[in-house]
């Protein structure tokens, strides 16, 4: 993921990383088997950026659609 990314403003990065979600919701739903439609090209990056978005927002800002507990699950399900 570029660093550029985590600099843009909060819109920005809620609407990526809900792209990010709905690619891995789609990975899984497919049986693992359309690693081309990540974002990031790979499970790992995948949930790196994922990771890495999610963060940059205040504690108070946080995402209340995807909690950090829900892109761990996505990591234990994802990368194995």
């Amino acid at each position: 993921m570029e660093d550029w990314i985590l600099t843009r403003e909060p819109r920005f990065r809620y609407m990526l990383l809900d792209r990010m979600r709905q690619d891995c919701e789609y990975y899984i739903r497919n049986n693992f088997t359309s690693g081309n439609t990540l974002c990031e090209g790979n499970e790992r990056d995948q949930i790196n950026a994922m990771k890495a978005i999610w963060k940059s927002f205040p504690e108070n800002d946080k995402p209340e659609w995807l909690t950090w507990e829900d892109i761990l699950e996505f990591e234990r399900r994802m990368c194995k």
